[in-house]
């Protein structure tokens, strides 16, 4: 994934850098309902990258980061708490027919809605971790221009 952006602060080999965000709907000329004139989403937002390259202060850049960390991470962000959705509810179904605590179905909810919540604080828990890792930072690749 390459984006390009401004950098607007250095620290050591670190840079802020502000990178202009359009939503699908930013280049559309049609009158829907979702439209309107505030709904078309033009967002600025900062984020900390790698300055490797010595970019300085006013420099337009491209940040990169990495295509199999980003599919990876969408994997696990995505698949992992509606594996732990579907998980839940099996488990929980089982113990609760093998034991006759609770209907299945009753078990089965209730357990897909624990799991769910815990693969949120385990994914919660993970992001700090690959948040120390240099494969799931961005980092600057190129000086474009300067402002």
């Amino acid at each position: 994934m390459i984006e390009k952006g401004q950098i607007i602060n250095t620290n050591d080999s670190m840079a802020t850098v502000r990178i202009r965000r359009h939503s699908l709907c930013s280049k559309c000329t049609n009158k829907c309902g979702l439209a309107r004139q505030d709904s078309h989403e033009v967002d600025e937002i900062e984020v900390e990258v790698d300055n490797e390259i010595g970019a300085r202060v006013g420099n337009q850049v491209k940040i990169e980061m990495g295509e199999q960390s980003l599919v990876l991470s969408s994997l696990i962000v995505y698949l992992f708490p509606l594996v732990a959705l579907i998980a839940g509810y099996f488990i929980a179904a089982y113990f609760a027919s093998y034991f006759a605590v609770l209907s299945p179905e009753t078990a089965g909810i209730i357990g897909s809605l624990v799991l769910t919540v815990v693969s949120f604080i385990i994914l919660r828990y993970a992001n700090r971790i690959f948040a120390r890792h240099r494969d799931f930072q961005p980092h600057i690749t190129d000086i474009i221009g300067s402002d």
